[in-house]
């Protein structure tokens, strides 16, 4: 009934029909999470989601704070206007470029997403901005969120990133090689 009201309860990237899935815990917040994102995650979408041997979905495991968990709340918004790829890379590239590639890993501890701040990086990832501030500031995706959070207990996942590939499970950024041997 809630893809019917055209509710997410997964956050996708690639095609949902790919043969591979990947599923992967993080937080937008995370230096770990990015490392990964920036380094084997280019590596990953380009040689197994892009071309449609593998997809990702991405759950929420938010650790950095509650602006944190808002952000990855926002996801569903996002993912509502079709648009969550796009809202994924722009929040770990914000984190990127302003803060981690700067050595600034305090910023993990601060407030950094504001409702304010997540409806202008929406806007920059293409979103509805206003559609998108106020689904972020609603409970509309809260079962959804809170399902994807809770089923990180049942995956044994104690921090980010956690990708689990094929049963396998691989704990904090790794070199390429290692989600690699996994997809193969």
């Amino acid at each position: 009934p809630n893809e019917a009201a055209g509710l997410k309860t997964e956050l996708l990237i690639g095609k949902a029909t790919a043969p591979i899935t990947i599923i992967e815990y993080g937080d937008y917040k995370c230096p770990k999470c990015n490392e990964l994102h920036q380094k084997a995650g280019k590596d990953i979408r380009r040689d197994w989601v892009d071309t449609g041997k593998a997809k990702i979905i991405y759950r929420p495991y938010p650790l950095f704070g509650e602006d944190s968990g808002l952000a990855l709340y926002a996801s569903y918004c996002a993912a509502e206007q079709g648009k969550f790829s796009a809202y994924h890379d722009k929040m770990f590239n914000y984190m990127w470029i302003n803060f981690l590639s700067r050595g600034d890993t305090d910023a993990t501890v601060r407030t950094l997403f504001s409702p304010e701040k997540l409806g202008q990086l929406a806007g920059e990832a293409g979103l509805d901005a206003e559609q998108f501030t106020t689904c972020a500031g609603g409970r509309t995706h809260a079962t959804a969120y809170n399902t994807a959070v809770d089923k990180a207990a049942g995956d044994s996942v104690q921090g980010t990133p956690t990708l689990i590939i094929g049963g396998q499970k691989v704990v904090g950024p790794q070199p390429y090689s290692v989600y690699k041997a996994c997809l193969l």
